[in-house]
């Protein structure tokens, strides 16, 4: 019937994760951001920082130009329907929201910033708002993964180096094995670092937009 219809259209997006402490952070985000022209501030840094930390990861005098094709969903869209279009930039931003942020700045400029600011525009605010806290909350558990697997790469790879060492000094190998085993290790102790590194930054991306400190976040 039509009333379950419009029930199920007004089921909060996130929610469909069935993930509660996505749920927790999404009604954070919405409870420190009830000042939009802040959450406006919020947004731009968080993507600042993300800009930064791709920039950082460009070799030395690189372009940082890329292009392709994205999909854009419903959520971000500013019609509401997904779609696919052509994004140019490494912080692939979509051309709908230049038009929305350029027009959101120019309000906030204006004494009262929800009045100079259209209904439309506001909500499309929030719904980037929640859509950045969303997919860097998601990349977060992506990284920390990945981190938790490489961790027991890791020791396994010092028991296979201690294990060559012994093998070493038996006689049983030569220093070639050893040696192999020491670079297998130090390649994934730096992959290690580096994830390490990106976990702190998306951490940083979700304190920033939720209006936290990382430490507060205590994110599982």
């Amino acid at each position: 019937g039509g009333t379950s219809d419009s029930a199920a259209t007004n089921v909060p997006w996130w929610t469909v994760f069935d993930d509660p402490q996505l749920d927790a952070l999404v009604h954070a985000t919405l409870e420190h951001n009830r000042d939009l022209r802040a959450a406006l501030g919020r947004i731009e840094r968080a993507r600042a920082l993300a800009r930064a930390d791709a920039a950082a990861l460009l070799p030395s005098g690189s372009a940082d130009i890329t292009t392709g094709r994205a999909r854009v969903p419903a959520v971000t869209s500013s019609t509401g329907q997904a779609r696919t279009e052509d994004r140019i930039g490494a912080s692939v931003t979509a051309s709908w929201e230049i038009d929305l942020f350029g027009r959101l700045r120019s309000a906030a400029h204006a004494g009262d910033f929800e009045a100079a600011a259209s209904a439309s525009d506001l909500a499309a605010l929030r719904a980037a708002l929640l859509a950045d806290v969303a997919s860097t909350y998601f990349g977060w558990q992506g990284a920390q993964a990945q981190s938790q697997a490489l961790t027991e790469i890791v020791t396994g790879q010092q028991k296979q180096l201690e294990l060559a060492r012994a093998r070493l000094d038996l006689g049983a190998t030569d220093e070639l094995d050893v040696r192999r085993a020491q670079s297998e290790l130090r390649t994934s102790e730096a992959r290690l670092a580096g994830l390490q590194g990106e976990l702190a930054r998306l951490a940083s991306s979700i304190a920033v937009l939720s209006g936290r400190f990382p430490q507060d976040l205590a994110l599982q």
